[in-house]
């Protein structure tokens, strides 16, 4: 009842094995993300895919709006 179950678990060690990575800024660890504006998302099926950010360009959209 408490806690992640069995296959949560093993898609959130996939999950933080990649933030680690990245914080730590490991050259040797393949990311498998191509583009700027890929990210990496936990499915509902309990998968990790890339998917393009449909809201990668916003804040700077809102910055030029706000500054004119």
């Amino acid at each position: 009842m408490h806690g992640p179950t069995a296959a949560e678990r093993t898609l959130m060690d996939k999950w933080i094995k990649q933030f680690v990575a990245f914080v730590n800024n490991n050259q040797d660890y393949e990311f498998s993300t191509r583009a700027i504006d890929e990210m990496k998302v936990a499915t509902p099926d309990g998968t990790l895919e890339i998917q393009n950010d449909q809201r990668f360009g916003e804040p700077g959209r809102i910055g030029r709006r706000i500054c004119k």
